[in-house]
């Protein structure tokens, strides 16, 4: 349904758009990454290498492979290509599956890790003007190449432990109906998630306090960047470098969850009043200029 399409869908229905009004000059492509952060672990989700199905954690599959974060950027993650709408929807499947997810209250398929899902486009233009030799021929031929990214970042939610415990309570007995089979969980698994839901509100505190920090709220005139790998990835966004940022957010109109709506609302007027630090030695766009030799001579004279 065109008209119900989430912001994936959105972002890569206008990305090939883009790549299908192309001239004949123009040659444009795009790459996907897609990693998440899971226990404080940067971990590539599109890896098909996985540990033996003894290891696998709840409902998600574990990569052997985590990644490295040098200068807030991520060393060599696996990219692949995607020729359609089709073909780049195949590839988030695939990194799906590879992701950590649990049943919650609210979610049965709530993730339990932050994910950086990026687009990199890449556009290759030949220039028309070319050099040529005395016989009339192309010798070379100058093109340029403009490469952007799009990164969409899913926060992990954290569920309150007083709704996850009004969710396990029976409903009231009532004559006319079996009461329904309760679900027992585990006190060991009940723990783990707890450990696990205490990452993700860490590493969410440390965004707040960042955030605070950029708003003049704080008092504190360095953000903690270093603090958490969520915001040590966010940190060029949130800086205003090279780019742009916009921020969801997600609230629920049930009564049940009030406390987290009011407290996602006061987040989000702090984030508006964050004030990102644009950096004067980068540009808007980078652009490299890349000298195609179509019949170049070489020094020996072959």
């Amino acid at each position: 349904d065109n008209d119900n399409l989430g912001i994936i869908h959105m972002a890569a229905r206008d990305i090939f758009e883009w790549i299908d009004d192309a001239d004949d000059d123009d040659h444009r492509s795009v790459r996907v990454s897609y990693v998440e952060i899971f226990n404080e672990e940067v971990r590539d989700l599109l890896q098909t290498q996985s540990r033996s199905p003894s290891t696998k954690d709840l409902m998600a599959n574990d990569v052997d492979v985590t990644l490295r974060i040098v200068d807030s950027k991520l060393v060599n993650p696996k990219t692949k290509k995607a020729e359609s709408f089709d073909g780049l929807m195949a590839i988030l499947a695939e990194g799906e599956k590879n992701r950590h997810v649990a049943a919650t209250s609210m979610n049965d398929r709530c993730s339990r890790s932050h994910t950086f899902l990026r687009f990199t486009m890449e556009s290759i233009t030949t220039d028309n003007d070319t050099d040529n030799n005395d016989n009339g021929e192309v010798t070379s031929a100058a093109a340029y190449s403009t490469t952007s990214t799009l990164t969409l970042v899913d926060l992990a939610g954290s569920e309150s432990a007083h709704n996850a415990e009004l969710q396990q309570r029976p409903p009231p007995r009532q004559k006319t109906y079996t009461e329904p089979l309760q679900r027992v969980v585990p006190t060991h698994h009940k723990k783990k998630t707890a450990k696990k839901t205490g990452r993700i509100k860490e590493s969410l505190l440390v965004l707040s306090r960042v955030i605070n920090c950029l708003g003049g709220t704080s008092g504190v005139d360095k953000p903690p960047f270093r603090e958490s790998k969520l915001t040590q990835l966010l940190k060029p966004a949130l800086l205003g470098e090279n780019g742009a940022l916009a921020i969801v957010f997600c609230v629920s109109p049930s009564e049940a969850y009030v406390d987290e709506t009011i407290s996602t609302l006061k987040f989000a007027e702090r984030a508006g009043q964050a004030k990102p630090q644009k950096s004067s030695s980068m540009s808007v766009a980078s652009e490299r200029r890349v000298r195609i030799s179509l019949a170049g001579e070489r020094d020996d004279g072959v």
